[in-house]
């Protein structure tokens, strides 16, 4: 995932909304107890926090 074309924007160090720290959280497994669930809402996505 770290060197794939989506996570681009994290290692690109002038895309400020983007920190490299963010992806690094996500991709721990089994770090929290929760998940967040994406949908699709007017055009846009939503995440919601799921409890596991």
């Amino acid at each position: 995932m770290k060197v794939t074309r989506a996570s681009q924007q994290f290692r690109d160090s002038s895309q400020t909304a983007f920190p490299l720290a963010d992806l690094e959280t996500a991709l721990k497994i089994d770090q929290f107890d929760f998940a967040m669930e994406v949908s699709g809402e007017a055009g846009t996505h939503r995440l919601r926090k799921v409890s596991l």
